[in-house]
């Protein structure tokens, strides 16, 4: 079995625009990277989130499986979705990466694909205007508070439904 470790939120750096608004500064990516550490060179997943009053919210979930982490998180796909998200909604924007604890041989390819498609059903839970469309579950049911739920707190049952189950 694979195992996976989370690292802490990372300050995705940005610059005003002079109309307004805010985008990923590219220029200040590989001060971004020397932050991160060892992670550059890594595979694994990564969330792209907000931080606001209300606390933190995903806005996007990737993968790198294939390539390093620094070569996927700020491709020019990527940027796009970003700025949109930015360009939209006020918040520090974030990247947290969840990493394959890495033994001998190749990366677990498979087994990123799927945190990652588990990670963007989480996601989706939590914000139902997440970037991510291709992988979202296809699900016609929700539980309300847990899974797929409308907006507002969650009972306190459903609370605890969530913490029993590790949600």
């Amino acid at each position: 079995m694979t195992s996976f470790f989370v690292t802490e939120s990372f300050d995705v750096p940005t610059s005003k625009q002079r109309l307004g608004g805010r985008i990923v500064n590219k220029d200040n990516l590989q001060e971004f990277w020397k932050r991160a550490g060892n992670i550059a060179d890594k595979r694994g997943c990564y969330v792209f989130s907000l931080r606001a009053g209300k606390g933190e919210k995903p806005w996007y979930i990737g993968k790198a499986s294939q390539q390093a982490l620094s070569k996927e998180c700020f491709s020019l796909h990527k940027l796009y979705v970003y700025n949109e998200v930015l360009g939209n909604h006020n918040g520090t924007p974030l990247l947290t990466f969840v990493i394959p604890t890495h033994v001998k041989g190749p990366w677990p390819a498979f087994a990123i694909d799927e945190v990652e498609e588990f990670l963007i059903g989480f996601g989706a839970s939590r914000n139902a205007n997440i970037a991510n469309k291709r992988k979202l579950p296809h699900q016609k049911w929700s539980i309300q508070g847990v899974v797929a739920t409308s907006k507002g707190a969650p009972t306190s049952e459903a609370s605890c439904f969530k913490k029993l189950m590790g949600i």
